[in-house]
């Protein structure tokens, strides 16, 4: 029901659909981490896509792009296993599908190797190291979380399909 109404209100909106697999935590809605092998990633990735396509199909549209969701995403930044199971799941469905990736994960890295399309995107509620990979979260992040900072962030498109956020720059005819 849930598929139906939303690839239905997309398609009245001239909006493009992708799907966003991750693992089959229903009750966790895919934001727990789970140990799988490799077979088992794909196949629910491929199960998953297939699953969208069939909806978007029915109303004359098509698939744009894929973007792991939760943990499963979470896992893309170091896992190659997982990452490559992945990659292989988009390929022998289709290859003009888009693969989006969190700054610096190694799935871009894959999906590139494979011929794949990509696109990288960053979060800006999550930490990120130096080197642009997103930190890892601690197990009991309410005792540990900060009060965040007051930050201004504008939207920076590139030709490349790449969307990220960057801080911008206070300038004198600003208030302090």
């Amino acid at each position: 029901m849930v598929m139906d109404k939303v690839v239905r209100m997309a398609k009245e909106r001239g909006v493009m659909v992708g799907a966003h697999p991750g693992y089959p935590d229903l009750l966790g809605f895919g934001r727990r981490k789970m140990v799988l092998s490799h077979d088992e990633v794909k196949n629910y990735v491929r199960y998953q896509i297939g699953a969208l396509a069939a909806f978007t199909k029915s109303y004359g549209m098509k698939l744009q792009h894929v973007a792991p969701h939760g943990a499963m995403g979470n896992a893309c930044q170091y896992d190659e296993d997982i990452s490559t199971a992945i990659c292989e799941a988009v390929c022998e469905y289709d290859k003009d599908l888009i693969v989006y990736y969190c700054a610096g994960a190694v799935l871009g890295d894959i999906a590139e190797s494979k011929g794949l399309r990509t696109a990288s995107e960053i979060f800006a509620d999550r930490a990120r190291k130096r080197n642009r990979k997103q930190k890892k979260l601690k197990k009991n992040r309410k005792q540990t979380q900060k009060k965040p900072e007051k930050r201004r962030y504008r939207k920076i498109s590139f030709p490349t399909k790449t969307r990220t956020l960057v801080k911008r720059k206070k300038f004198s005819h600003q208030r302090k």
